[in-house]
């Protein structure tokens, strides 16, 4: 595999989220290209500041209905209402949505 995929996470203010944030980061062909957020990105920063340091977008749900939105996946580590929310809001755009909570069990 050659091609890497983009990412945008959602829920990494909780600890599933921040695992996911370490993985991705890590890993060869994941590429993180935002952070999904209910919070503003000043807001995001000051509760998690090594966010700050990585100089990726943190991205609200309207930004993520954009065309100009660069995703491949959507990973979910909200809780179950955000995430079934979410899913219903993104379920035509051409990204895929990977959710980690109990919402599609």
């Amino acid at each position: 595999m050659t091609d890497s995929l983009n990412i945008i996470i959602g829920g990494v203010q909780g600890y599933v989220g921040r695992e996911l944030l370490r993985l991705v980061l890590q890993h060869p062909y994941l590429h993180l290209t935002g952070i999904l957020a209910r919070k503003s990105q000043q807001e995001l920063h000051q509760e998690l500041p090594s966010i700050a340091n990585l100089k990726i977008p943190v991205l609200a749900t309207e930004d993520m209905l954009k065309p100009n939105v660069v995703c491949d996946v959507l990973l979910l580590a909200t809780p179950t209402e955000s995430s079934m929310e979410w899913v219903n809001l993104f379920k035509e755009c051409s990204f895929k949505i990977i959710d980690l909570s109990g919402a599609f069990r």
